[in-house]
């Protein structure tokens, strides 16, 4: 018993440890992809490579793979913890942005940090420009003459969120204008 859980388990680390070398190889290829979506697309095609492996080592049977969804459920799982945990906040983290900065002078006034914050983070990194390309990829917004407008489904994309910040009430750092 204990073996199969030990197996069981180094299975879906297997799994998730391909996915990681697998990301990271494709962020050396393709590395201006947006990475959460980027990440999500490796997390499938990994499975499927294993699906395909759980089947020829399993005798090219159906049943071998039906045997093996639990550890792809439990290895997607964590994949998608790691990807939304690490690489994105990675990509994202305007606190790992002054932090590098601290690292890189040791000390650094708030007016400074705030100054670096805006001309390389959000210019020079075109932050903005890669949020809205992410949401044009995901239906949320339009883009046309250099006009942005969101849609009914980027409006209820808005509308859960602002549940969520209720219901865990969270004080959101984004302007809302009530209506």
């Amino acid at each position: 018993m204990i073996h199969e859980k030990l197996m069981w388990f180094i299975k879906v680390c297997l799994v998730a440890l391909s996915f990681l070398l697998f990301f990271a190889l494709i962020r050396l290829i393709y590395p201006d992809e947006i990475v959460f979506y980027q990440g999500n697309r490796v997390i499938f095609f990994n499975s499927i490579i294993w699906v395909l492996i759980f089947y020829v080592v399993g005798g090219c049977s159906l049943v071998a793979i039906f045997k093996s969804i639990d550890i792809l459920f439990a290895a997607g799982v964590l994949c998608f913890a790691i990807l939304s945990t690490f690489p994105v906040i990675l990509d994202r983290s305007i606190t790992l942005h002054m932090l590098y900065k601290l690292n890189m002078e040791k000390a650094v006034s708030v007016e400074d940090l705030q100054e670096d914050f805006v001309v390389n983070f959000v210019y020079k990194s075109r932050a903005i420009e890669k949020r809205i390309a992410e949401q044009i990829e995901i239906g949320n917004v339009t883009y046309s003459n250099n006009i942005v407008e969101i849609t009914k489904k980027g409006e209820r994309y808005q509308a859960s969120f602002d549940f969520l910040n209720k219901f865990f009430n969270i004080k959101p750092t984004y302007f809302k204008d009530e209506k």
